[in-house]
């Protein structure tokens, strides 16, 4: 026992799991992932006697980040090691299928994604938002539209909404709904999909063939985001229209 007892404090005093453990949690507190992730990444690395339980809390705190900074497939990855170890969460398996869905998600396989957003909804109400897009892409509107709203009850509109509703609209030929939803998001605080929503905006002006104001918004949308590939063969597009007239 004592042999034990020296062994655990002089592993303690060499490890710094406990260190990089508490940098981690601090980052993960003020919404600093990425930095989190190195944190708890660094602590796993870092060898100590007796730390299952310590490490399985790096794990599920990990995991989280990894769920909130977007990064879906590791976020997988890390709940599966939890579910595959000893660990006894009662919502690990959950949030694993969801990470696996918002993966699913992120790479196009809406199909793949429906049912466990749909299954979790009620827990996470923010998934409606993706769940709208789900079936936006398949052409229910009925079932998109009662998604979003129910997002926007609880959440309200943001930019990424706002496209989506001006893209409908723009598709289905209904110009002056279309109009209104961009120019609503273009003026929220949100501005995440801004490029996007200056896109739709070049694309409303082209479809009325008004391609001058049409080229006037594709040239500030390139300047803006030089690197935004779709805005750059906008640009171009309409650069022969103009030159064309």
């Amino acid at each position: 026992m004592a042999v034990l007892l020296i062994a655990y404090a002089i592993s303690a005093i060499i490890s710094q799991k406990d260190e990089y453990y508490d940098k981690g949690v601090t980052y993960y507190e003020s919404g600093s992932y990425q930095e989190a992730i190195t944190s708890f990444k660094d602590a796993l690395n870092e060898n100590q006697l007796f730390s299952e339980k310590k490490d399985q809390n790096i794990k599920l705190y990990m995991a989280d980040a990894y769920l909130k900074s977007a990064q879906y497939a590791e976020a997988a990855a890390t709940y599966k090691e939890l579910t595959d170890s000893s660990f006894s969460g009662s919502n690990v398996n959950d949030l694993k299928d969801l990470a696996s869905a918002l993966d699913d998600f992120s790479n196009g396989n809406y199909g793949g994604a429906l049912d466990v957003l749909l299954k979790e909804a009620d827990t996470y109400p923010e998934l409606y938002m993706y769940i709208g897009t789900c079936y936006a892409v398949t052409d229910d509107s009925e079932n998109m539209f009662a998604s979003y709203e129910k997002y926007v009850q609880t959440f309200g509109f943001n930019s990424y909404v706002y496209a989506m509703y001006g893209s409908y609209y723009l598709s289905n030929g209904d110009m002056e709904s279309a109009l209104a939803y961009i120019k609503n998001g273009l003026e929220c605080d949100d501005t995440v999909y801004r490029k996007e929503l200056m896109l739709l905006q070049v694309a409303y002006y082209e479809k009325n063939s008004d391609f001058d104001q049409a080229y006037e918004l594709a040239s500030q949308l390139v300047e803006t985001y030089p690197d935004y590939e779709d805005g750059q063969n906008e640009y171009e597009f309409l650069s022969t229209r103009v030159s064309e007239q």
